[in-house]
């Protein structure tokens, strides 16, 4: 998860760098922290962190996403099972403003996601495919640069669907 947040932070780097010779390239918009959320699945549910950096054209957002999460479970009789998964996203969406104050962000895409299922190191089954990101955010801005909020996330793929509401902070660029 630390060589995706660096390699997100230097992308973002390079191409704000770039946005900033040309009015018609992409800006730099925002990035947004969901430091601990839950998600359920088909069967099972955990906590999930995800990072996302947003980039803007006029009212058009690209967003370059990255989540992780893994299972909570606590096993007293029986055999501890372990899922985790990890989704890389790239997103398009818009912001509607509905006061000064308070916006809603829509957003969908595509990206991988791979599943991994772990039962106490005896057997392991990993899935990777290809995911259909949904999401969308209630922020509230607590100035011109930080908001917080709600964030409803789902990926739709073969290995298994996930959802997972959370709240996140997110700073504008």
């Amino acid at each position: 998860m630390k060589k995706i947040i660096l390699i997100l932070l230097v992308l973002s780097l390079i191409l704000n760098g770039h946005a900033q010779d040309d009015t018609n390239k992409l800006k730099l918009h925002s990035i947004s922290l969901a430091p601990l959320n839950l998600y359920f699945a088909n069967r099972d549910g955990g906590f999930v962190v995800n990072l996302d950096v947003g980039f803007n054209h006029g009212k058009h957002i690209f967003k370059v996403y990255a989540g992780q999460g893994s299972q909570f479970k606590i096993n007293f009789i029986g055999e501890a099972i372990q899922d985790s998964f990890d989704e890389y996203n790239i997103m398009y969406g818009r912001e509607l403003q509905i006061k000064e104050w308070l916006h809603i962000d829509f957003f969908g895409g595509l990206g991988f996601f791979n599943f991994k299922y772990d039962e106490n190191s005896r057997r392991e089954y990993t899935k990777g495919s290809v995911g259909l990101p949904l999401q969308s955010k209630i922020r509230f801005n607590i100035n011109k640069d930080v908001a917080l909020g709600l964030q409803l996330h789902s990926n739709i793929n073969s290995a298994t669907s996930i959802y997972q509401p959370g709240i996140f902070v997110q700073w504008r660029l």
